[in-house]
C-alpha cells in the first residue's frame, strides 16, 4: 500500500487486511484459496477495477482461483519479483525467502526457471520473521531478530547467493537488517515490484485514472480497529487520509 500511494497518487486504492485469520502461511492450500475467494468477493463490492494481492502465500498459491473467478484484472507478486530477480542476478543464484506455505507451494521458483533456466534457485521458509516483524522487531539491533535473521542466512552464504527476492508481505519492513547481515546483495522488494507492475497493468488496460485525479484511500480490517492501529504506520506509512473500519465478511 505504501508503494502503491507513492507511486499511483492519482488512483483510489482500497485496503484490505483480513487481520481476524492471518498468518495464511501456516494455512493448508485448501484454506488460503477459501479465505482469498473471499477477501476477493469483498473487494468487488466495493467496486474496484483491479485486485492487488500483496500476500506473497496468497499470490503463490491462489491465483489461478482468484483469476478464474474475478471479472477483474488480478496481479499478484509472483512474476513481478520473478522478473526483477532474473533481471538483476549476475551469477543466476537466488533464494527466496516466504512463509512455508510460499516455499512449499514453489511458484516462484517455477516463475523463476521460467524466465531464467540456468537459475539455481534456492526457497527458504523462515516462520519465525513473521511473528517477530509484528511484534515491532525490525532493526537488527534487537538481539532476537538478529538471532534469526543470522540462522536464516547463513544457510544462503555458503550457497553463494547473489539475489535474494523478499516473498512475503512483511519481510520488506527488515529489508534494511537483511542488507546488513548480507551487504552487496541484491535484494527484490516484493511490494516496489508489485506497485511498478500494477502501474503498467492499469496502463495496458486503460485503467488508469487521469493525472489530475486526486486518488481517495479507503482501509478495512476483519479484526479490531484497535488491534491493527498499532501496525499502521509500520506496513502502511500512516492512513493520513482515510478511516480504518472494521468489516465482517461472512462465515469462514
Amino acid at each position: 500500500m505504501r508503494a502503491l500511494r507513492r507511486l499511483l497518487p492519482h488512483e483510489d486504492l482500497v485496503y484490505f487486511g483480513d487481520t481476524a485469520r492471518v498468518p495464511y502461511g501456516t494455512r493448508s492450500a485448501e484454506t488460503v484459496i477459501r479465505f482469498a475467494l473471499q477477501d476477493a468477493q469483498f473487494l468487488l463490492k466495493q467496486g474496484v477495477k483491479l485486485i492487488v494481492v500483496a500476500c506473497g502465500t496468497v499470490s503463490s498459491i491462489a491465483m489461478e482461483e482468484l483469476r478464474r473467478h474475478c471479472p477483474v484484472p488480478v496481479m499478484g507478486i509472483v512474476e513481478p519479483v520473478a522478473g526483477a530477480a532474473v533481471a538483476v542476478t549476475l551469477n543466476h543464484r537466488i533464494a527466496i525467502l516466504g512463509t512455508n506455505a510460499t516455499i512449499r507451494s514453489r511458484t516462484i521458483e517455477r516463475e523463476v526457471l521460467r524466465l531464467d533456466s540456468s537459475a539455481q534457485v534456492y526457497g527458504l521458509a523462515c516462520p519465525l520473521l513473521v511473528p517477530l516483524i509484528e511484534n515491532g522487531y525490525v532493526r537488527l539491533e534487537h538481539p532476537v531478530l538478529r538471532c534469526a535473521l543470522q540462522e536464516y542466512i547463513s544457510k544462503l552464504v555458503e550457497r553463494n547467493i547473489d539475489t535474494i527476492i523478499l516473498g512475503c508481505t512483511h519481510y520488506p519492513l527488515i529489508i534494511d537488517a537483511i542488507r546488513e547481515c548480507l551487504p552487496g546483495t541484491r535484494i527484490i522488494d516484493s511490494g516496489e515490484a508489485v506497485a511498478q507492475a500494477t502501474a503498467t497493468q492499469l496502463e495496458a488496460e486503460g485503467l488508469s485514472n487521469g493525472l489530475g485525479h486526486s486518488g481517495q484511500h479507503s482501509y478495512y480490517v476483519t479484526d479490531t480497529v484497535a488491534n491493527f492501529a498499532n501496525m499502521v504506520e509500520l506496513f502502511l506509512g500512516g492512513p493520513e487520509d482515510g478511516e480504518i473500519r472494521q468489516v465482517d465478511i461472512g462465515a469462514w
